[in-house]
This record gives C-alpha cells, sequence and structure tokens, in this order.
C-alpha cells in the first residue's frame, strides 16, 4: 500500500462496518482517524475525535445494518455533530446503505415521506455532503438540499458478468423481477449485451408478501440473471426464481447491490432455486448468515475513487447511478 500524504482529509469509521473502512483506507493508503465511541447502559451515544480535525474535510464512512438501523443512523448524527463541533471543514457522510429511501412519496393519507425525513436530519446534523449507493430511485436525491452523490454499482456487477462469461445473448437473460425494476434491468441488459425480460406480479400487503403472475419475454432454456437494487425479505426475489424455473429457465442467477437480507431470507435463499446470489457490502453480512450460493463484491475502490474525486473537487467516473 502506498502511504498517502496528504493531511488535508481525515476519514473515520462508525461502527456498523467497520471493515468496509478499513478497505477503503487500504485502497487510499491512509489510516482511518482515531474516535473514541461511547454507547451508554440505555443505549445513548457518544463520539469525539481523538485527533484535530479543524478546517480538515472530513469524510464519515456509516451504513445501515439490518436490525439496527435506528442506532446507526443516530450514531451517524452524533458523529457529524462532533466533527462540526469540532471546527472540521467540509463533513462528507458517506452511507452505502441510506435507509428509510423505500418511503419516498404518499400512497395514501396520513403517510409519512421519511426519506425526506432523513435528508433533513443529515442536514440539520451538519453535513456538506452525502454519499451513497444505488438509491431505490434516482429522485430521491431530489430530497437533499445539501449535495447527494448516488454512486453506481452496475460497473461492479457488469465486471463480474465478463469475468464469468455470462454476456452471450444466446444463452443468458437480464430478468427484471418487478415492473418498478424495468428501467434498471434494461439498462444493466443493454450494457452487457443482453436481452431482458419481466415477471410481473401483483403485490398482496405491506408485508412484501408477492405472487408472480406472469412473464413478459421468453425464458426457456436460458440462464436468467435477475438485477435489482435490494434484496430484503427474500420472498419475491424466491418467488420469481421458482417461477423462471417453471417457465423453462435453465439456470436463475440473482444480482443486488444490498444484501438487506432481513426476516427469513437467509433461509429462504438457501432454499432457493438461485444458482449464486451476488450483493456487494453495502451491508455487512455476518459469517453466520452466509450461505452456499452468496458471493459478495467489494465497492471499497469505488468508495475511495469517490472520497478522492470529492476531496480534490474533481470528476469522478459513473459517480451518479442511472436506471
Amino acid at each position: 500500500m502506498k502511504k498517502n500524504t496528504d493531511t488535508s482529509f481525515k476519514v473515520f469509521s462508525g461502527t456498523s462496518h467497520p471493515e468496509l473502512s478499513e478497505k477503503i483506507a487500504k485502497k487510499l493508503g491512509i489510516t482511518l482517524g482515531e474516535v473514541e465511541h461511547i454507547r451508554f447502559q440505555n443505549g445513548e451515544v457518544k463520539i469525539f475525535p481523538l485527533e484535530t480535525v479543524r478546517g480538515k474535510d472530513i469524510f464519515i464512512i456509516q451504513t445501515a445494518r439490518t436490525g439496527s438501523v435506528d442506532a446507526d443512523l443516530m450514531e451517524l448524527f452524533v458523529f457529524i455533530d462532533a466533527m462540526r463541533r469540532a471546527a472540521a471543514g467540509r463533513i462528507c457522510a458517506i452511507i452505502p446503505f441510506l435507509p428509510y429511501m423505500r418511503q419516498d412519496r404518499k400512497t395514501k393519507a396520513r403517510e409519512p415521506i421519511t426519506g425526506r425525513l432523513v435528508a433533513d436530519l443529515l442536514k440539520a446534523a451538519g453535513a456538506d455532503y452525502v454519499l451513497t449507493m444505488t438509491l431505490h430511485s434516482d429522485q430521491e436525491q431530489g430530497f437533499f438540499s445539501t449535495y447527494c452523490d448516488n454512486k453506481s454499482t452496475k460497473s461492479l456487477f457488469i465486471d463480474y458478468v465478463k469475468k464469468n462469461k455470462m454476456n452471450d445473448p444466446k444463452k443468458f437473460k437480464v430478468v427484471a423481477p418487478d415492473l418498478g425494476g424495468v428501467a434498471k434491468a434494461g439498462k444493466f441488459a443493454e450494457s452487457i449485451g443482453l436481452d431482458f425480460a419481466i415477471v410481473n406480479k401483483r403485490r398482496h400487503s405491506a408485508k412484501q408478501e408477492t405472487t408472480p403472475m406472469h412473464l413478459v419475454g421468453d425464458v426457456t432454456g436460458m440462464t436468467c440473471i435477475m438485477y435489482d437494487d435490494m434484496i430484503d425479505t427474500a420472498g419475491t426475489a424466491c418467488e420469481a426464481a421458482k417461477f423462471l424455473k417453471d417457465k423453462g429457465a435453465k439456470d436463475v442467477y440473482m444480482m443486488a447491490t444490498h444484501g438487506i437480507f432481513s426476516g427469513a431470507a437467509i433461509e429462504r435463499l438457501k432454499n432457493s432455486e438461485f444458482k449464486k446470489v451476488v450483493v456487494t457490502d453495502t451491508i455487512p453480512v455476518p459469517k453466520e448468515k452466509h450461505f452456499k450460493q452468496l458471493e459478495i463484491l467489494s465497492v471499497a475502490g469505488e468508495l475511495a475513487d469517490s472520497i478522492m474525486g470529492i476531496h480534490n473537487s474533481s470528476s469522478v467516473k459513473n459517480l451518479v447511478e442511472h436506471p
């Protein structure tokens, strides 16, 4: 690792994903900043840097783990406030998985738009800049009055497909797991030279219970690559995979940026029709939740490039996620 001697910026890690923070620091050729985290017995958190940050560009890496989303967000708000009160220059919150972004619009009376609330809270805490990855929808960047970059992970999956020789249009087809994923799946298919199909489904409840209804396109004898932004409870994905196999697909892969894996997701995926489930490390997946089909790609290189781009006020290739 070549040492980075630039002392005008510092990178700090929250407690949510120290492994990713260390990987990013290694890519940058730096040591993570020293900070003290205190968690009181009632759950409150206190944070303060153990070194000067006055006038420096400060980057705080904190994602939202499955099961501790609210605690991780609150820790980030406190972290940002601590840096602001320590007279940091610019403060950038690096949030690989930004939670609450599925709550981005009103669909019935008295429903909150919590994605906007989180954006407002980040500004109130003192963030000058927010860097995240694969928002649920592109327009959510409009929630932020501070600067927000939505980093793409598409190139990681394109590299994976090419490395594994999965871009033969006679053998492989990209599949959108629902109508909401058509734009993303279509763009991804175009990037790797494949045709795509669509699984149409009907949602039965807010608990994400869904049933595939019919297929737009033909997958007979094809290896299908389902492409989406996240895997949460995996109910939709596993039902769609079985549906595709019933329709004649040879094999089914799942590729998604965020492996949330909540509820019964791991058990469902272990027993699913998926040959591989490929996600990134925007959210940590504990060893005890690993299963034989799982592959995890690291976003450390992309985030390290973005940190230097922000610090140097330069353009970063593939910075914004397009569908």
